[in-house]
């Protein structure tokens, strides 16, 4: 994660899990998210991830931000990752092939 802009937070490829969590602890943990992909790798083996990705498999899920931000700093590093607040669209955040394609403004 770098710098922030405008209040645009940059994550830098490759995305870490880590640097996801810290971005969304930045927000509420109230805060409702519709998860449309998830895609993560990890160094070692995670049910949360793991429960989390088949969840999202079988179609848009919705998650607290409280423990999206706990389940994803599991990650070693992010893959793919689309979220969308449920009550403002305008909130998102997609990450693809590892990169930051629509960043998060906080």
């Amino acid at each position: 994660m770098r710098g922030e802009q405008g209040g645009e937070v940059q994550l830098t490829a490759p995305v870490s899990g880590m640097a996801v969590s810290q971005l969304l602890s930045r927000l509420p943990g109230d805060l409702v998210w519709c998860i449309e992909d998830i895609e993560t790798l990890t160094d070692t083996p995670s049910t949360d991830l793991g429960d989390l990705w088949w969840k999202v498999r079988r179609g848009p899920t919705t998650i607290a931000n409280s423990e999206l931000s706990s389940v994803i700093s599991q990650a070693r590093q992010v893959i793919a990752l689309s979220i969308e607040s449920v009550d403002d669209e305008h909130i998102r955040l997609v990450i693809d092939d590892g990169e930051l394609i629509v960043p998060l403004v906080v």
